[in-house]
């Protein structure tokens, strides 16, 4: 449980830029779409817990970074494995929502805060990460993610 829940902090999770990523594939352009409406689009599916939806928001060869004892650590390549991820969580957590809040746009990348949430009343659990997203061609291609300092204790199952 614990691991899915890394794993769900980790998730659509996004951090700081660094220079140590390959760079990405162009992904075939969608026409302009602004990148908090794919950000807001993705979050959406996420919460819907559409694996398919969240699917043609991702590029197909995306890599998601976290930062770990003070260096980036590759967490998952590509569509399937992150989608996956977020399937695996759903199933662990099926109340698991995200809020992603984006930030400064710098070119192709956007700064966000993102929230995720699960559980009710005094189980209610938030935690908070700060995640920067890479988009291209109308998709999400880089997540680098920035964790919680703490994360929370493992939920009791019901």
């Amino acid at each position: 449980m614990r691991e899915a829940i890394r794993g769900v902090l980790v998730m659509v999770g996004m951090g700081g830029l660094a220079a140590c990523a390959s760079a990405p594939s162009r992904a075939p352009q969608r026409g302009v779409i602004p990148a908090h409406v794919v950000i807001e689009a993705y979050a959406a599916a996420f919460n819907r817990h559409d694996p398919e939806a969240m699917r043609e928001w991702l590029a197909e060869d995306v890599i998601w970074f976290q930062l770990e004892n003070d260096g980036l650590t590759e967490v998952a390549r590509g569509r399937d494995e992150i989608v996956g991820m977020a399937v695996q969580a759903f199933g662990d957590l099926d109340d698991l929502r995200m809020e992603v809040i984006p930030g400064a746009k710098v070119h192709e990348f956007v700064h966000a805060v993102e929230m995720d949430s699960w559980g009710a009343g005094a189980d209610r659990v938030t935690a908070t990460q700060l995640v920067t997203y890479q988009i291209l061609g109308g998709r999400i291609a880089r997540i680098w993610f920035f964790p919680s300092s703490v994360l929370p204790p493992e939920l009791p199952r019901s």
